[in-house]
């Protein structure tokens, strides 16, 4: 629950700062892949992946390249930590099992970072926050606890977030009419949290929600020029945010029972960052753009 600064209620609103031609679908690794490019192919069926080992970062290897992920059965406070005082910054943040996963990534263009854990979401927090120029950069619930990530240095100029129990159609709508786009969405004890900014990049947006992945959808929107930008899983349904004008050359999606870390490191030679990622339905989702 929150407030909106014109009225009470559920929204709660911060004022202020701040191609595609056809797809290519592939099996690499044991892994599915859905590629956004300008080579023709067909989509693959979903093969049954093999396990991969997790392989932890440890004190002497992580945060030292352009991206690094950290998962941990605890939330890796200490870790993020030492990642922001090597100018690294949380891109990415998923539950799973247990587990917290978090990416750390260079180059961000943000300037500084910090969260918010409360069981409810703190919206006296958030405000206190917003009110010192960060903006709502990431959400996840774990373990009991929303952890929502706030950064400065976006660019947005305004912001809005919707907590409901059923997904927030209407909302979307009216703030897409007032040039609003989804940045952050998340699943939660029960609640959709969806948070909307004003001053991004995007030229026009679109989601699918249903109870399967949209694979075929996305293969659409790849075609029309459209980038996945968010992804969640709550209430027995896949979300996926596409948008248009992300600035990326290319993308790719995998599809896995476990995190595809040796995949997302193949990809990392080649120069993409995992931009996106969700756990649900027992399937790893995660995009990576380059």
């Amino acid at each position: 629950m929150g407030e909106s600064k014109k009225n009470a209620g559920i929204e709660l609103a911060k004022a202020g700062l701040g191609c595609f031609a056809t797809l290519m679908a592939a099996v690499i690794g044991g892994v599915f892949l859905l590629i956004n490019s300008d080579r023709s192919a067909r989509v693959a069926a979903t093969p049954t992946p093999a396990p991969t080992p997790t392989i932890a970062a440890t004190a002497e290897t992580f945060c030292t390249g352009d991206q690094t992920w950290l998962t941990r059965a605890y939330f890796p406070e200490d870790e993020i930590k030492t990642c922001w005082d090597q100018n690294d910054y949380l891109t990415g943040l998923a539950y799973s099992d247990g587990d917290w996963l978090a990416v750390m990534s260079k180059g961000t263009g943000f300037t500084n970072q910090a969260y918010v854990q409360n069981a409810d979401l703190s919206k006296d927090k958030i405000r206190e926050y917003w009110d010192r120029g960060f903006d709502i950069t990431g959400a996840q619930y774990g373990n009991g606890q929303w952890v929502m990530v706030m950064s400065i240095g976006t660019g947005y100029k305004d912001q809005v977030y919707y907590l409901r129990s059923a997904f927030p159609d209407r909302d979307i709508q009216d703030r897409w009419n007032q040039g609003y786009h989804i940045t952050v969405a998340a699943y939660g004890n029960g609640m959709w949290l969806i948070v909307m900014s004003s001053g991004t990049p995007y030229k026009d947006q679109r989601y699918h929600i249903d109870a399967s992945f949209a694979a075929d959808g996305v293969n659409d929107d790849w075609n029309d020029g459209y980038d996945i930008t968010s992804a969640a899983y709550g209430d027995g349904n896949w979300l996926v945010v596409m948008s248009q004008g992300t600035g990326y050359a290319d993308q790719a999606l995998l599809r896995e029972s476990v995190y595809p870390e040796n995949s997302i490191r193949q990809y990392w030679d080649k120069d993409y960052n995992v931009t996106t990622e969700a756990w649900g339905a027992d399937e790893w989702i995660v995009a990576l753009s380059k």
